[in-house]
């Protein structure tokens, strides 16, 4: 097998589909141990394919926007 045929694949099936950057890696990892499994020789590392994990933090409500939701709730 090619790494070709494995970047085809992910493009295919994965990119194409806009599917996460979490479902992204987890099918290149699938993929690596399926090369280890079957001992297929790739003359590259599947490394390269892995997608960068995003690293930004979750918006955080301020002090004032929760007491106002909670006031809001108040009936």
């Amino acid at each position: 097998m090619v790494l070709t045929d494995f970047n085809r694949f992910i493009e295919d099936e994965i990119a194409a589909k806009q599917f996460s950057i979490s479902t992204h890696r987890q099918c290149i990892s699938a993929l690596k141990h399926y090369v280890a499994l079957f001992n297929i020789e790739l003359q590259e590392d599947l490394n390269h394919l892995r997608p960068k994990r995003n690293k930004s933090l979750p918006s955080v409500l301020s002090l004032q926007e929760v007491l106002r939701i909670l006031q809001a709730t108040k009936t």
